[in-house]
């Protein structure tokens, strides 16, 4: 009875597990694994700007695209399940071209603010333009919709949150952490090349259900939302020293 048990718990590990390779390495995932998960269990990179482990993956950017023998056009990692034998490729050249027209794309309709920008140095579209040289040589599209002109692109009336949607990406990672929280102070509104995320009857943050918790300006992979910049105040007082400054941590 004891050995039977054994070999049938063997079996049911093995049938846990699905095996596939990815560049040619061969590699173990869970069942259930997605193609991403894959990718990173063989120790390859394939660049994300839309996924974040915590949420549902809606592959919105389209960067984790990946080649799959047997399908005739690449699928997104983060959204395609492993599974048993499949060969995966993250590296063809070209996927590699697909890669930078996308962020050539996402350029095109981002503010050239990169030098003063909050987030940079900590900006995940900034370090993929430099992974992948990308030129900024498209015509600029600025965000929003043009029929649309009440949703508002920039928002400064948060006590702790600055929002730029000039420079969002639509990956709607700050929609997702702001239902995570139960709040739901954000949303989608129109759809297409204008659809860009905004509070409920586009009113300011501050009169919006926002708690200030923060976790959209966490999960944000570029610059539109951040928390709001007091730094400057505050150098501005430490280099004037025309008083005693206090310095005192936040819970």
């Amino acid at each position: 009875m004891v050995r039977a048990a054994i070999e049938i718990t063997k079996t049911i590990a093995k049938k846990a597990l699905v095996n596939l390779t990815v560049n040619g390495r061969a590699v173990c995932v869970p069942l259930g694994s997605t193609l991403l998960d894959a990718v990173r269990a063989a120790g390859c990179h394939v660049p994300t700007l839309c996924h974040h482990p915590e949420f549902k993956p809606h592959a919105t950017c389209r960067l984790c695209l990946v080649n799959v023998d047997g399908q005739q056009k690449p699928v997104p990692a983060c959204h395609s399940l492993a599974k048993e034998g499949s060969h995966i490729m993250t590296d063809s050249p070209e996927l590699k071209e697909y890669r930078k027209r996308d962020l050539q794309f996402l350029l095109s309709r981002h503010p050239a603010e990169c030098i003063r920008c909050e987030a940079a140095g900590n900006c995940q579209l900034q370090n993929l333009v430099k992974e992948y040289q990308v030129e900024d040589i498209w015509p600029k599209t600025p965000r929003g919709s043009p029929d649309h002109p009440e949703h508002p692109l920039r928002d400064h009336t948060s006590p702790a949150i600055f929002r730029d949607m000039d420079k969002c990406i639509a990956c709607g990672l700050c929609i997702e952490a702001c239902s995570a929280q139960g709040i739901n102070a954000l949303g989608f509104a129109e759809r297409g090349a204008g659809m860009i995320p905004t509070t409920a009857f586009d009113k300011p943050l501050s009169q919006s259900g926002c708690i200030s918790c923060g976790q959209c300006t966490l999960k944000c992979p570029v610059g539109a939302l951040i928390e709001r910049p007091d730094w400057h105040r505050v150098l501005d007082v430490l280099d004037s020293n025309r008083r005693g400054a206090v310095v005192q941590t936040a819970p």
